[in-house]
């Protein structure tokens, strides 16, 4: 049987429509949950992480710090002192964001005696290479086949650019869960698509390190040609994004929520703790919502880290249009027993940056970024819960320091700034006390 860290583990794959790859899923699940007589069990679920080793490492992680925090005298630690722990580890196909700091490095940057044009030109074909395998299968090949062209053609020439923005829209699919449709609705802009160039080049300044640029002017270090190259790596990049966030929602909807369906009736009296990072947040939540209270598979503690979607989706009213968000159920009907906890910070560049798209293409005004007032386009994992009645803010406290006060029916916005410095930045001894305590806090209210 597979450990990770102390804790006996179960693992799930599932495919890109979230179909798990083994028929009998849920009844494997059931047998693992029954004979490990467990009290607890965690469900946790990747990002985008498109290396199942790397998956597992993060869970060991997040595992091992949980088990030595439940060695000390905190609170927490006392609530959960006895009980059996087991983990449901889920694995699905995703591809990475790729940051280009990040991608710099690996690539040696200067170091390497690239140029900087041969390591826009790389960053773009890694990112256009990442979104044709998401969409393979998914849309037609003279789509695909298309935008490889136009893509290639932006790259070397800036007034190619609004060809190349309308092919990547068409080779966008539509969302089928109908989930937060106004990411796909951004792609779909009616606005011209040069003042979409203009406004992502300046994004692209940012990201790849060239620093800023006056656009009437030209600017320094190459000006608009430069920065039109890494715009296109930035939109491919971006777009990954926009689909891994789809298929999320699938194996969330179709998969994780069928795996945990009947489970207590293999173990009653499981407690059962949703975490998910980056688009496993997604994968948790959507769970969470499909599952509809459910006694025998209803989560009792959902922790959201870094979470990759949208930070108007528990809201019952918020602007412009003053609707729901997507997830305004999993509030209304209590469909996690406990209490919710959602880690947030801007250190988080990719879900800050990534969600500043939708207002950029949109039209809308991207001053979040510097005034960190955030747009309505936000991400979660940045802006914690907006427009939420239920939401509390707070901030992540230290591993065994003073206790959480978490109450069911709540989501508590935890302000990562002290502890999170980057996407994956969730390893630490603090978001293992976070977790910990949103355990603690299901078994104290004796939720069900």
């Amino acid at each position: 049987m597979p450990q990770l860290g102390p804790y006996p583990a179960h693992f799930i794959k599932y495919d890109k429509r979230g179909e798990a790859d083994d028929r009998g899923h849920a009844n494997d699940l059931q047998d693992f949950v029954g004979q490990g007589a467990f009290d607890d069990l965690l469900v946790i679920s990747h990002g985008w992480r498109n290396d199942a080793a790397e998956a597992e490492s993060l869970y060991a992680a997040i595992c091992s710090q949980i088990s030595a925090l439940r060695e000390g005298d905190s609170a927490a630690a006392q609530a959960l002192a006895g009980r059996k722990v087991g983990v449901m580890a889920v694995f699905w196909p995703s591809k990475p964001y790729r940051e280009f700091g990040a991608e710099r490095a690996q690539l040696g940057g200067a170091a390497s005696g690239a140029t900087r044009e041969e390591e826009m030109q790389a960053l773009a074909d890694t990112a256009l290479a990442d979104l044709s395998d998401a969409l393979d299968g998914e849309v037609e090949a003279g789509k695909l086949n298309r935008l490889q062209a136009r893509a290639a053609a932006a790259f070397a020439d800036r007034d190619a650019f609004p060809s190349f923005f309308n092919a990547l829209r068409d080779a966008l699919p539509e969302d089928e869960t109908a989930a937060e449709r106004s990411d796909k609705a951004a792609f779909g802009s009616a606005r011209v698509a040069e003042e979409v160039r203009a406004q992502i080049e300046a994004f692209a300044m940012a990201e790849s390190g060239l620093g800023p640029v006056d656009f009437q002017q030209g600017g320094a270090a190459g000006g608009p040609v430069r920065t039109a190259r890494a715009s296109v790596g930035l939109l491919l990049n971006l777009s990954t994004f926009y689909t891994m966030k789809r298929r999320a929602g699938y194996v969330g909807q179709r998969g994780v929520a069928r795996s945990l369906r009947g489970l207590r009736d293999a173990r009653p009296g499981l407690r059962i703790h949703f975490v998910g990072h980056s688009f496993g947040a997604r994968v948790l939540t959507m769970a969470t919502q499909t599952i509809e209270g459910d006694a025998a598979a209803r989560p009792d503690s959902l922790c959201l880290l870094q979470a990759a979607f949208s930070q108007n989706s528990f809201s019952a009213r918020f602007p412009p249009g003053y609707r729901a968000g997507y997830f305004r159920p999993v509030m209304e009907d209590e469909l996690v027993a406990g209490p919710i906890l959602v880690s947030h910070t801007h250190n988080d560049l990719a879900v800050t940056w990534a969600y500043s798209l939708a207002s950029l293409v949109s039209g809308q005004n991207a001053s979040s970024l510097s005034d960190g007032a955030p747009s309505q386009y936000g991400g979660l994992g940045a802006n914690g819960a907006l427009y939420t009645d239920e939401a509390q803010d707070g901030a992540l406290l230290p591993a065994g320091g003073g206790p959480y006060d978490l109450q069911s029916g709540r989501i508590y916005n935890l302000l990562a700034d002290a502890f999170v410095k980057g996407h994956a930045d969730i390893r630490g001894p603090e978001v293992g006390f976070a977790i910990l305590s949103a355990m603690a806090a299901s078994v104290s209210e004796g939720t069900a």
